[in-house]
This record gives C-alpha cells, sequence and structure tokens, in this order.
C-alpha cells in the first residue's frame, strides 16, 4: 500500500513532503574543507578561535535561537553545513507524541553583524530536519554520513527521522539535508514504515513509494551519491540543555566538534 494511502490527513505534510527528487540550480560556492585526512586523525576546518568573533555573535543572539518548548527534547550546534566560513546556528526540537520535529537555523551574516534564517519552523513540524539521535544523548559529536558534489561544492547530509502515525504505525524518512545559498533544504530518499498489528512488519520504500527491499533501502544515499565524495562529517550536538546552562563555552564546544571531517 502506497504511503500516501495509510497516512492521516493530519500528518500528509509531515510525512509526505513532495515525494519526487528535487532538481537544484548549482550554487556558486567555494570549496574550504579540507581534504580527509589520512587514518583516524581528525582535524579542524578552521582553527576555532579564529570564528571568535561569530561565536560571540552567535551567543549574544541566543533570545532569537532558543528553542520554543523545553519539553519533549532539544538541541542545538554550531557548523558550517557549506564550508563557506560563516557559521550557523541550528535550532531543533521534538514535539508531542507524534515526535514532530521544529527545526530553525540561523547563518551568521557576510559583514558578521546579524543572523540571517536559514530555515524556519512550519505550522506542522518542519521539513527539513536535522536532530541528535538517541545513541548520542550526550556532549560527544555526532557522526553523520555526508557526500560532497565535486562539481557544485554541495554537501550533503543524510538524515533520518521518525514520527508516530498512530500507536501501531511509525514512519521512518530518510532525507539528505544540504545548505544552498541562503536557505536549508532537504531531498526524501525513502521511508521505513513499521506496523505492528496484526504482527510487526517493516515496509520499505523509495522516494517514488515505490517497494524495495530492506538492503536497497538501506543503500539508498549511496546509490543516490554515486559518484560522489563519501565523508563522514560530526555535528557537535548540545541536547537537552536548558536555556540557563548554555555557556560561551558549549558554543565553542559544539564548533569544535562540528567542523571535523574524514
Amino acid at each position: 500500500m502506497k504511503l500516501k494511502q495509510f497516512l492521516p490527513l493530519c500528518l500528509a505534510a509531515l510525512v509526505l513532503w513532495g515525494c519526487g527528487k528535487n532538481t537544484v540550480p548549482p550554487p556558486e560556492t567555494v570549496e574550504t574543507i579540507r581534504e580527509a585526512t589520512q587514518g583516524t586523525t581528525e582535524e579542524p576546518l578552521v582553527a576555532p578561535d579564529s570564528n571568535e568573533a561569530q561565536l560571540d555573535l552567535i551567543w549574544e543572539s541566543k533570545d532569537t535561537w532558543k528553542v520554543l518548548d523545553e519539553s519533549d527534547g532539544w538541541c542545538y550546534a554550531v557548523t558550517d553545513l557549506d564550508g563557506n566560513g560563516q557559521l550557523e546556528i541550528l535550532s531543533s526540537e521534538c514535539h508531542g507524541t507524534g515526535h514532530f520535529i521544529t527545526f530553525r537555523a540561523w547563518e551568521v551574516s557576510e559583514d558578521g553583524t546579524s543572523l540571517v534564517p536559514i530555515a524556519e519552523e512550519e505550522e506542522y513540524g518542519s521539513t527539513v530536519a536535522m536532530f541528535y539521535t538517541a545513541a548520542n544523548a550526550d556532549l560527544a559529536p555526532e557522526a553523520v554520513p555526508c557526500y560532497r558534489d565535486t562539481q557544485t561544492g554541495i554537501y550533503y547530509y543524510i538524515q533520518s527521522n521518525t514520527i508516530k502515525v498512530s500507536a501501531f504505525q511509525y514512519c521512518e524518512t530518510t532525507t539528505a539535508v544540504y545548505l544552498l545559498g541562503n536557505r536549508m533544504e532537504r531531498e526524501i530518499l525513502g521511508y521505513a514504515v513499521t506496523d505492528y498489528e496484526p504482527s510487526e512488519t517493516v515496509t520499505y520504500q523509495d522516494a517514488e513509494e515505490q517497494t524495495i527491499s530492506e538492503e536497497a533501502y538501506a543503500s539508498l544515499p549511496a546509490t543516490r551519491f554515486a559518484g560522489m565524495e563519501a565523508r563522514t562529517a560530526y555535528i557537535g550536538w548540545l541536547p537537552d540543555l536548558h536555556q540557563e546552562d548554555l555557556t560561551p563555552q558549549l558554543l565553542q564546544t559544539s564548533w569544535e566538534g562540528s567542523c571535523t571531517v574524514k
């Protein structure tokens, strides 16, 4: 059965964000991320202290990017997703029994004087979503599969988001999140729908909602981005920290954890 046929209408806008692959024009980007180093050594993209002014601006603007509700799970991260030298602050939170994610993000302006919104909240959660995984509920940087398009300079970050459709059904959506110009975008890669009645079954689908095997689902990112450079990126998530517990030093820690690739 197609995904659209069994999702409640009130959730359709969240899960079925537009199933076709996105076609976007290549941006004029400058490659600043260093080539992956040999072995397991992790290198910062830019010396962390060289971004002191940007980190100060982000900290001074904390009332802008603080989460809307500190209840069901939330996180922050300082990143440079497109490697242009302008830092981003990611603000993400989970809501309700459906585990809907509200995701917002800002990038430091070119002149370094303000934060520019690059992803905003929507009425029923967010189409673009980044969030830490349950397996990484501490301050350790989280490894994220990433692909770099050598022609455009775009970095595609693989993300999976699961929502509760009903008491007996969950839907995982796997997407590629990327920064294009001054907006964060996403491309849906596929779905994994788990039904618990009458017995536990998992149905795997591609972006066009065609049923595929579990193996094909697992390899969707590698298939979609075949020919691109496969990387391991890191996101320095700060999970479930109340506003009063945030400090400039924690933002620095987040940035230091985010600015590494292998």
